[in-house]
């Protein structure tokens, strides 16, 4: 699991428990993600001196900062912006909320008309996309000032992603279906090929590719202009989540099988590596 997923997996947990998100959140993403942005998140002791910090020694109120408690509803996701410099919240409520390092609330994305499961902020943080149980995703810009409405599920709206370069959008739904958009929000191409709930989407490094898992059993592989290259077919249950490798080598999807595979980049699973991980 990515530090990214990592941290929307136990967002998620918090709203399934009813607990309310901590800054606790920032100390953990800066640290996790040290290595790739220490110098862009300045001014965090965490991100620039993570690994040399006695954890053990800390207590947990040491290491809250401050509770972010506006929302009404259980907290679903939560998202860092790649400068540290503001907080985005998704709520069953309806909204997502922008907050800043401190804790201090910003702004109220209140548009959607059901919970929002999904945020993702942009590469370089000029804008954040919300995706939602009400067949929508929307695009806002960091004010919170909403820019675009992608209108063409027909069902919910499970996940979100945003290229490295911030160019195109993907969005993966409970309607069989994944769609890429532009930055403008205008739909370009549907991924249509799965047999049930497209769980989860990954953009690869270079954007060259992307990938799609469903409850269909299977992941499958496209092209950034919707042709599908391969389907990756080996699980007997449903496909719950997908990694790229940041050289874009290879692929892990993870299964309720209660395996996890490994694929190289065309979709087979490569000879002479463990390729079914079971504990």
């Amino acid at each position: 699991m990515s530090s990214r997923k990592s941290i929307k997996y136990w967002s998620r947990i918090l709203a399934i428990t009813g607990v309310s998100v901590s800054l606790i959140v920032l100390g953990i993403r800066a640290m996790v993600n040290s290595s790739v942005r220490s110098n862009e998140c300045q001014g965090s002791n965490v991100a620039n001196g993570g690994d040399k910090i006695n954890w053990r020694q800390i207590s947990d109120n040491n290491l809250e900062r401050k509770r972010l408690e506006s929302h009404k509803r259980e907290i679903t996701d939560v998202e860092i912006s790649p400068d540290c410099s503001f907080i985005v919240t998704a709520s069953l409520g309806r909204t997502a909320k922008i907050w800043d390092r401190e804790g201090n609330e910003l702004a109220t994305l209140g548009s959607h008309k059901n919970s929002i499961w999904d945020v993702e902020i942009s590469p370089d943080g000029s804008f954040i996309v919300t995706a939602s149980l009400d067949d929508t995703a929307r695009i806002w810009d960091r004010n919170g000032n909403e820019q675009a409405i992608l209108k063409g599920h027909q069902r919910s709206v499970k996940d979100v992603e945003i290229s490295s370069d911030g160019s195109f959008i993907v969005t993966a739904s409970f309607d069989d279906t994944a769609i890429v958009w532009d930055r403008k929000g205008n739909k370009q191409v549907i991924l249509d090929g799965h047999q049930d709930n497209v769980t989860e989407v990954e953009i690869s490094s270079d954007g060259s590719f992307i990938i799609t898992a469903s409850r269909d059993g299977t992941a499958k592989i496209w092209s950034s202009n919707g042709n599908e290259l391969a389907t990756l077919s080996g699980h007997h249950g449903i496909v719950n989540d997908v990694e790229i490798s940041t050289d874009n080598s290879f692929i892990v999807t993870a299964s309720s099988d209660q395996t996890a595979k490994i694929w190289d980049y065309l979709g087979n699973e490569p000879e002479g590596v463990t390729t079914q991980l079971k504990a």
